[in-house]
C-alpha cells in the first residue's frame, strides 16, 4: 500500500503538519495501542517504540507526500487558530487486504481488467450508505481495529 496526503492548505509546523520517522518503514509493521479519550492518544505508537526522533513534513498547498504504508507518521498539534484540511490517498495491489474489512473496496484502474473498474460514483455512494446502514444496525460489540492493547509497552 501507499499512502498519498495532501493538504488543501499549506501544512506548516505550526497548523500540524505530519511528522515521520525516517527508516520505520524497514522494520515492519509498529505495535499501535488503542484507548484513552485523548484524540491524539486514541490509537498510537508508545514512545517506547518510536523513539525520540522524527521529522516534520511541512508541505505547501498543492504539494504531496507519498508514505510507505509502515511508515511511522502522524500529525503535530495544531497550534493555529485554523483547520488543517487534507485528502488521505490510498493506493494498493488488487485483492490486497485494506485492513478494514468492514469497508467497502473498489478497483479505481485495473490495466488487466477494465471491467472491474468502478466508474459510477452513484454505486460507490450507494455502497457506503449501504455500510453506514449495517453498521449502525449491529447491536453486538465489534473490532474497529486489529490492536487489542495486550502487548506489553500498551500497559505503560
Amino acid at each position: 500500500m501507499l499512502t498519498c496526503w495532501m493538504p488543501v492548505f499549506d501544512a506548516t509546523e505550526e497548523n500540524g503538519c505530519l511528522c515521520v520517522v525516517p527508516g520505520s518503514h524497514t522494520n515492519g509493521l509498529a505495535t499501535h495501542c488503542p484507548g484513552t479519550t485523548d484524540a491524539r492518544k486514541a490509537l498510537h505508537i508508545p514512545d517506547e517504540i518510536r523513539g525520540d526522533y522524527y521529522l516534520p513534513v511541512p508541505v505547501p498547498r498543492g504539494g504531496a507526500l507519498f508514505l510507505h504504508r509502515q511508515t511511522m507518521h502522524a500529525s503535530l498539534d495544531n497550534k493555529s487558530q485554523g483547520v488543517r484540511w487534507s485528502f488521505d490517498l490510498r493506493y494498493q495491489p488488487i485483492g490486497q487486504p485494506t485492513g478494514r474489512p468492514w469497508f467497502p473496496d473498489f478497483v479505481a484502474r485495473s490495466r488487466s481488467n477494465p471491467a472491474t473498474e468502478l466508474r459510477d460514483p452513484q454505486v460507490w455512494a450507494q455502497m457506503w450508505h449501504n455500510t453506514r446502514t449495517h453498521l449502525a444496525s449491529i447491536t453486538e460489540k465489534i473490532k474497529t481495529n486489529r490492536w487489542t492493547g495486550d502487548e506489553p509497552v500498551c500497559a505503560a
